[in-house]
């Protein structure tokens, strides 16, 4: 690389942290796969770049309906006697009659509510709706995978079937052939499949035999 070229690419990496805040990676296409310029430019942003999420206009109202009910639940049992033990609590969408509701707390949730879509502020997004589109093309295309290169060097695109294929080459070569041959061997690794589901299977079992909810957390969860 000339010392002219070397200067450009530290200029552009200045010019990226000042704009974004990243230095912009490399991004090398080596699939057979003919993907657009900007779809390609939409990796600059980096692998932990998040996107501000998409708006939920629902989100306010759909969340009051659960605090409603839960509160509702909890305010009608108030008073219940802690005498059963329930070794597992399977969630219901029971609600309380509406003739037993408490005004004062459904007074207070049409305060509430109001006053959280009242506070509600437009979101500023962190990326416009043409890079969103083209991350999310380049990302859903079946086709090709987004990796990350060896040595920190950016991102690599490649095919699919290559990658797969790949990675079993790697797996069937002399590094991987020792610990192959003593998986397959005898019952094709039937007898290692089973002694993996054991083990993980008592885990669970451990797990399980140690679980217990309170009466009084059963009572919380709805």
């Amino acid at each position: 690389m000339t010392t002219k070229k070397l200067m450009l690419e530290y200029a552009d990496n200045i010019l990226s942290l000042k704009t974004t805040g990243i230095i912009t990676p490399e991004i090398h296409n080596i699939s057979t796969q003919h993907i657009d310029h900007n779809q390609i430019q939409s990796l600059s942003l980096g692998h932990k770049f998040i996107p501000t999420p998409l708006n939920n206009p629902k989100l306010i109202s759909e969340s009051m309906e659960y605090f409603k009910r839960s509160t509702r639940i909890k305010w009608q049992f108030k008073n219940e006697p802690f005498n059963e033990k329930p070794e597992y609590w399977i969630p219901s969408e029971w609600e309380p009659s509406p003739n037993l509701y408490n005004p004062t707390i459904e007074h207070s949730f049409k305060i509430l509510e109001n006053n959280l879509h009242l506070m509600k502020s437009q979101k500023i997004n962190n990326i416009n709706k043409t890079i969103r589109t083209n991350l999310k093309k380049l990302l859903n295309n079946p086709k090709i995978m987004v990796v990350t290169a060896d040595k920190n060097l950016g991102y690599v695109i490649t095919d699919t079937t290559w990658y797969e294929q790949t990675c079993l080459d790697h797996l069937l070569s002399t590094s991987y052939i020792n610990v192959t041959n003593e998986f397959l061997q005898h019952d094709k690794g039937l007898t290692t499949t089973n002694s993996l589901f054991d083990i993980l299977t008592s885990k669970v079992e451990e797990y399980t035999e140690n679980f217990t909810l309170t009466p009084e957390e059963a009572k919380w969860i709805c």
